[in-house]
């Protein structure tokens, strides 16, 4: 993951597209000119790279759905130039969260929803779509199934198939000093929350990597928020993304 250099054609975003994501995504619509340039660049690319597919849709997925799925990673990834998601493989989108036998809920008891999102080592992101258009619909509430998947993917060593491509569950490009400094903030920021002294959703405690998802979350979601209760991984995190949200 990272540089890649592709042979696809790739269009710039649309007015019509610029417009969708400016009501859409609040990162968006705060970035920097810069940093809006590139993430620009990075949604364009995205599409024009990256397969995602409906499971179990009437019709063909409109292009609003996949500039959702796009939007979700590349609001990550805005920070970093020329970053290409190369460790993804393929973008599922369901109409509706789905079980660990990746059913959809019928109504008539034979499924149990239980997920809106997986991500798994070798690269296929699976997203529910209408949670992941509830996260941008509450940009604010420090859930969102897209900033989540994604940040597995960065945590997932997709070559040997591992997740956790860093120690405690850190990106693989976390290391040394920094992953050191990162660990021990995630730690602390660990005890707090199991103590309920953080914004952050409690989901956070189920294993390290989740809880480095769940901070990804907070980071872009409740920046402000996170900045006081955790003020050490909020540093961090901004290094990391070479971001500072505004929210």
């Amino acid at each position: 993951m990272g540089l890649f250099k592709s042979r696809a054609v790739v269009a710039p975003l649309s007015e019509t597209d610029r417009k969708f994501l400016l009501e859409w995504s609040v990162p968006y619509s705060e970035m920097t000119a810069a940093i809006k340039s590139e993430f620009e660049d990075q949604v364009a690319h995205f599409l024009a790279t990256q397969r995602i597919t409906g499971v179990s849709f009437e019709g063909a997925l409109e292009r609003e759905d996949k500039l959702l799925v796009a939007a979700s990673a590349c609001t990550l990834s805005a920070g970093w130039p020329r970053f290409r998601w190369t460790d993804v493989t393929e973008v599922l989108l369901y109409p509706d969260d789905f079980d660990r036998d990746f059913q959809i809920a019928n109504g008539d008891g034979d499924a149990t929803a239980e997920l809106s999102g997986e991500a798994h080592p070798w690269g296929t992101v699976i997203l529910s779509l209408p949670s992941l258009e509830d996260s941008f619909d509450d940009p604010h509430d420090g859930y969102h199934v897209g900033y989540h998947e994604f940040a597995h993917v960065l945590d997932r060593d997709t070559a040997s198939g591992v997740g956790g491509g860093g120690d405690g569950g850190l990106p693989s490009n976390i290391t040394g000093k920094f992953a050191a400094l990162m660990g021990k903030a995630l730690e602390k920021t660990r005890a707090e929350l199991a103590l309920e002294q953080s914004p952050l959703d409690p989901y956070g405690l189920e294993s390290p990597a989740e809880l480095w998802a769940v901070a990804v979350e907070g980071f872009f979601e409740l920046s402000s928020a996170m900045a006081d209760a955790h003020p050490d991984l909020h540093q961090l995190l901004d290094l990391y993304f070479n971001q500072r949200p505004r929210n």
